[in-house]
């Protein structure tokens, strides 16, 4: 599995927790890391320094044809809570999730 994602413009992000879960024709993948957060951002200190985490939760399923493929959701900015029992509370900030489409395993 791989634990660094690496982006085009803000450097790369190594994966704090990555978990990967496999039913039948469905693969679960969720990753979460450390938030990038900026000098301007951490000198000011608002509300956006609670949400410390990024989260990709990817869902592949196998095709006709036997290749995995399925789409996902990116948060960059996501305050995440326990509650009781095995719950957990993912909460963005102010921006919409990514919408990730046509996800493919190589």
């Amino acid at each position: 599995m791989v634990n660094v994602v690496t982006g085009i413009t803000s450097g790369s992000s190594s994966l704090s927790l990555s978990s990967f879960a496999r039913c039948s024709s469905t693969v679960l993948i969720v990753g979460v890391c450390d938030r990038p957060i900026g000098f301007l951002e951490a000198y000011y200190s608002g509300r956006s320094l609670d949400n410390k985490f990024g989260i990709v939760i990817i869902d592949l399923k196998t095709n006709k044809k036997g290749k995995e493929e399925g789409e996902g959701v990116l948060i960059y900015a996501a305050k995440v809570t326990v509650l009781e029992g095995n719950k957990v509370e993912v909460e963005n900030l102010g921006i919409d999730p990514v919408k990730l489409m046509a996800v493919r395993k190589f």
